[in-house]
């Protein structure tokens, strides 16, 4: 059968060393059965902010599995007329070349981005190709949030309008509704103004469990931030820099350790990752030693670094509810949470007792729960192990795509 995605946001897994998210994961499944899998993505990548490539290409990624690259304008930052531009132009590039493509049985449609799916979704219902959309953002929605004056937000949502149309209209007409969490499946679901169908389904984005043991030789200043944590209560975030994902607490939490407990030599604080905030988040470091920035790094890497730490952190600035993709990684790994973040992973780790629930305003509450752990490493064993069952049994995403391409059959074979 043939099977199209569309999904622009995801790094493309060309190297081996590339982690494989959920798009991927689900397309390189569906290719091992036997589809036809065209993923439709865009030639510049939105995480490290660089081309994949210049003119925009079709590549073949594995058996049965196609990248066709749809080339916008690039952009340097995540708010942004150029960002937006380059969202409509890759838009309007797949309308244009769907037409030279034979039809597929199904589409998987992410959402966001909401242009891409808006004009996909127009594609099949002229076209009469049943959809599924997998839905991972409360877009547009989430930009309200950062307009606390109603008349400012009531321009923003004017201003909006065409999005807040766009994305309604994907959730109404899809055929099948999926998404990440099942707060975010609650919302799409009164967005579209549908009623959930026997196919509808929530499906974590999970992670794949972490190996114990990496055979990579590292670079020579990765290698040096493994010798300088070995032995230390290392605790790690790995993500963007941004107002939404802010890592600040995390060095106000260094700080009052440093300088106000006897423990602060027994730690290691490492911030992995990039993003516009990065400059001013090392710049208030300003060369603490036990603070370390080993930059952007990729699949192996986080193995090893999820291997000697004891905690994620996971300081999500906002009142939206996430269950945020590092959740996942952690738990891949073992290790228990410090979040932030409202809604199902809250519920989670208090069911479950996965971490804590933390408040980013109260960095002395933190740090109080830090010392907790430090000196109750059975408490934090258990903790971890707490985690390796829930992983197995929900977040381990071998088994969470092998059943979402399950339905995606069951789905076309019903239709057909």
């Amino acid at each position: 059968m043939r099977i199209w995605l569309t999904q622009t946001g995801e790094i493309i897994p060309f190297s081996k060393n590339d982690r494989v998210l959920r798009s991927a994961q689900l397309a390189f499944e569906l290719a091992s059965r036997g589809h036809e899998v065209i993923w439709w993505a865009s030639a510049f990548e939105h995480q490290r902010k660089k081309w994949v490539d210049n003119n925009g290409q079709t590549v073949q990624l594995a058996e049965n599995l196609k990248i066709i690259l749809l080339k916008g304008i690039g952009y340097k930052q995540n708010v942004s007329i150029k960002r937006f531009v380059d969202h409509l132009i890759v838009a309007n590039k797949f309308t244009k070349l769907a037409k030279s493509y034979p039809k597929p049985d199904i589409i998987i449609n992410s959402l966001p981005e909401h242009n891409l799916a808006y004009h996909t979704q127009k594609y099949a219902k002229k076209n009469n190709i049943p959809t599924f959309v997998d839905l991972r953002d409360y877009w547009p929605d989430f930009m309200l949030q950062f307009f606390q004056n109603k008349f400012l937000k009531s321009i923003v949502r004017l201003i909006l309008t065409r999005d807040f149309y766009r994305s309604r209209y994907v959730l109404k007409n899809a055929n099948v509704l999926v998404s990440m969490m099942q707060t975010m499946f609650d919302w799409g679901l009164e967005k579209g103004k549908r009623k959930p169908n026997n196919f509808d389904q929530v499906f974590y984005i999970g992670s794949p469990k972490q190996p114990n043991h990496i055979n990579k030789e590292f670079s020579e200043e990765f290698k040096t931030l493994l010798k300088n944590s070995a032995n230390k209560f290392n605790i790690l975030y790995i993500g963007t820099f941004t107002d939404v994902h802010d890592p600040t607490i995390i060095l106000e939490t260094a700080n009052i350790i440093n300088k106000n407990t006897n423990f602060g030599s027994k730690i290691n604080f490492i911030l992995a990752g990039d993003g516009i905030l990065q400059k001013k988040i090392k710049k208030m470091a300003n060369g603490t030693s036990n603070i370390f920035f080993p930059g952007w790094v990729d699949k192996n890497e986080i193995s090893a670094l999820l291997n000697i730490s004891k905690i994620g952190f996971i300081p999500i600035n906002s009142d939206e509810e996430f269950f945020p993709n590092k959740a996942f990684l952690y738990f891949s790994g073992g290790l228990p949470v410090f979040s932030s973040s409202k809604g199902e992973i809250s519920e989670l780790i208090n069911k479950y007792n996965l971490g804590y629930n933390i408040d980013l305003q109260k960095p002395e509450q933190i740090v109080d729960k830090i010392e907790n752990c430090i000196d109750n490493p059975g408490m934090l064993k258990k903790m971890g192990k707490n985690i390796d069952k829930i992983f197995t049994e929900q977040f381990d995403s071998d088994i969470i795509y092998k059943n979402y391409a399950d339905l995606i059959e069951k789905y076309i074979s019903k239709k057909m």
